[in-house]
């Protein structure tokens, strides 16, 4: 079965992390998947470029990328170079992916990382689904191929992108079976993202679809909203453009 999304990018980091936002590209049943990671600009600037240490960094990248990519049916290894967010959003950019994903990091290390996983929510050319720690890392229905979802929560307002974004919540729906949608609208303009968190505390959905609507001004704002329902949702949270 094939997935609302053709190609998708999970983007990995050489954390256990990884195998929680591999599990969820599985899930989704791309047609196809880049694993995409970025490593230090001083390990991979090119072989003539730096010394045997450097050269010897960029090949070690290569072949634990390509060991990823070998464990993960029809997977494409991409490795890039630079700042993560920067490149990863460059390379978005130019590659169009339906979908990039990525899992967040508990604790303190979501405060060293955290600034990648929001470049990408507020940024990012194309949707981003964020998992969070918690969420399982390849066991049970979770990584079974076209598994679908129970529950999807949508968060809706007056404006279009939070019509693309119903709309988008439709399709994953469709695409995975009998599912319950639930349309989300916070009436406190104040703190919106608090009034969902709390919603769904009790309702307890297993995706929340939120869009990080058009122009910098409005991305300014609600993308910041996106974003902190990405950081502090126990599901996953899908972020729409």
């Amino acid at each position: 079965m094939t997935g609302p999304f053709a190609r998708v990018a999970v983007c990995i980091d050489h954390s256990p992390a990884d195998d929680r936002g591999i599990a969820a590209v599985t899930r989704l049943a791309p047609r196809r998947i880049d694993l995409v990671h970025v490593a230090p600009p001083g390990a991979v600037a090119g072989y003539s470029r730096w010394g045997v240490d450097r050269q010897l960094a960029h090949r070690r990248a290569e072949e634990w990328l390509d060991g990823r990519a070998a464990a993960v049916p029809g997977a494409v290894p991409v490795l890039l170079w630079g700042d993560p967010a920067d490149a990863l959003i460059a390379w978005a950019a130019r590659e169009e992916p339906d979908l990039m994903v990525l899992a967040s990091h508990p604790g303190p290390i979501d405060r060293l990382l955290g600034g990648v996983t929001r470049r990408l929510v507020v940024d990012a050319p194309c949707p981003v689904l964020v998992v969070p720690p918690g969420c399982p890392d390849g066991a049970g229905s979770w990584a079974r191929p076209g598994a679908g979802f129970a529950h999807i929560a949508c968060c809706v307002d007056p404006s279009a992108s939070s019509v693309r974004a119903a709309r988008l919540a439709r399709r994953v729906a469709d695409a995975g079976g009998p599912c319950r949608i639930s349309l989300v609208h916070a009436v406190d303009d104040g703190t919106p993202d608090a009034e969902i968190l709390a919603w769904a505390e009790t309702a307890a959905p297993d995706l929340i679809v939120a869009a990080a609507h058009d122009g910098p001004l409005e991305r300014a704002r609600h993308g910041s909203v996106a974003w902190r329902l990405a950081r502090h949702a126990r599901c996953p949270v899908l972020v729409t453009r």
